[in-house]
């Protein structure tokens, strides 16, 4: 799902209220608590780095990210995490990508948690990340 924050940035482009231009650079974490539409990562949300949990920097491109269809978008090659998990991480819930900013662009509810264990390695396969823009009108009469 678009957060808040990511649907204010291109509705204001789209509208020329402001230029927006997309990050070089977006960032893949892995959530073990709830994340909501605010934009703003909930505070001890990712497993701590001491488990060797670390984001996945991925280049914000066409050999990143398949053609957006019906409002959904997929990653087009393999995305894996950096490190191997040196320790129990707990159970991740949400994928997230950040901006450079550090703000939650999209998120979504895994479908199957992970439980993230020591000498684990998480990776995902082409098109088993999604983001999916919501689609809400409110019309004022």
């Amino acid at each position: 799902m678009i957060t808040k924050y990511q649907a204010d940035l291109e509705n204001n482009h789209i509208r020329g209220i402001t230029n927006y231009t997309p990050p070089t650079y977006t960032y893949i974490g892995l959530s073990t608590v709830a994340i909501d539409d605010s934009g703003t990562l909930p505070e001890n949300a990712e497993p701590d780095a001491s488990t060797g949990y670390a984001r996945i920097r991925v280049r914000n491109n066409s050999e990143t990210w398949n053609d957006s269809a019906n409002g959904v978008i997929s990653n087009k090659i393999r995305l894996e995490f950096p490190n191997e998990f040196t320790a129990n991480a707990g159970i991740a819930r949400y994928i997230f990508e950040l901006d450079e900013s550090g703000k939650v662009m999209y998120y979504s509810e895994l479908t199957q948690e992970i439980t993230l264990y020591q000498g684990m390695n998480v990776f995902f396969a082409e098109g088993d990340i999604t983001f999916e823009r919501t689609n809400q009108a409110t019309v004022s009469s």
